[in-house]
């Protein structure tokens, strides 16, 4: 059998991840749709707005007190799973919170291992008004960028490989966006239960753009989704030209440890990677 992968863009608000579920597909991370839209020739993903899979819970790290960001894949989003999507949609738009029936569903995605976790302080982020901040990225000097700071931004997308790419398109900027820390202490001083957003990312006349604090999630934008596609070996070679011999460009470890998030369960997700990263340096 021969896999290949399949894609589906369908448009309406965060809703619509309903119809790539149920036809079998899943909704894409940033990181994935920025590797596939940051190369020549995919100028119909450059220039639309996409939602996105990944999730974003802000709490008070309970350790040290610091406000925090917790980034998850599209399997811990709460946001988007079936029980949640509905009432999600509701109080974002209402409330601009979103928080699930019980607190320790929030925390049990925290300190998940596959959950990457950032105190909002180490980020060096820009205020642009009481409610949203921003993390710059400058596409010329992706090197001014600290260590946690390169580490967030790979994470959703702003790769190197990728940020040079915007910066060959003329990109000279791009930023990812968070909530205030501010912001987030005075909606847990109220009650200290961690607290949710949706991600959405912008086309590349809005700089590519990546917002992880958003809650106007009933506006119209696009989502893309992926899935496994398996056609019978004959009839994938039936009728078919053999083509010239093409280059074969492997996946990276950053890339299959990506797409895999999905699949490994949490209990072996650090063996796993372990022995990944052990192949890739063979």
């Amino acid at each position: 059998m021969v896999k290949n992968l399949e894609y589906k863009i369908v448009d309406g608000n965060l809703g619509a991840v309903r119809q790539l579920t149920e036809a079998g597909y899943r909704l894409q991370t940033v990181l994935e749709l920025q590797n596939d839209r940051c190369k020549d020739g995919q100028e119909g993903l450059q220039n639309r707005l996409f939602y996105v899979a990944d999730g974003s819970v802000f709490y008070q790290d309970p350790k040290n007190g610091a406000v925090s960001w917790a980034h998850t894949d599209g399997k811990h989003n709460l946001v988007i799973q079936p029980q949640y999507l509905e009432r999600a949609l509701k109080d974002l738009h209402q409330t601009y919170i979103f928080q699930p029936d019980n607190v320790k569903e929030s925390w049990d995605v925290i300190k998940s291992r596959s959950t990457k976790r950032f105190a909002l302080s180490d980020l060096r982020l820009v205020r642009e008004d009481d409610e949203f901040s921003f993390m710059p990225i400058k596409t010329g000097r992706y090197d001014a960028l600290s260590s946690v700071q390169q580490k967030a931004a790979s994470l959703v997308g702003f790769t190197p490989k990728n940020v040079d790419y915007l910066k060959q398109k003329g990109i000279k900027d791009t930023r990812l966006w968070l909530l205030n820390p501010e912001y987030v202490a005075l909606v847990l001083e109220e009650e200290n239960v961690p607290f949710w957003r949706a991600s959405w990312l912008k086309n590349f006349n809005h700089n590519s753009n990546f917002s992880a604090n958003f809650r106007d999630i009933n506006l119209n934008y696009c989502l893309r989704g992926v899935r496994r596609e398996v056609i019978p070996e004959g009839d994938a070679l039936k009728n078919k030209v053999p083509s010239a011999p093409q280059e074969v460009r492997l996946a990276t470890f950053d890339e299959v440890r990506a797409y895999s998030a999905c699949f490994v369960p949490d209990v072996v997700r650090e063996q796993f990677e372990l022995g990944l990263r052990q192949l890739y340096k063979s």
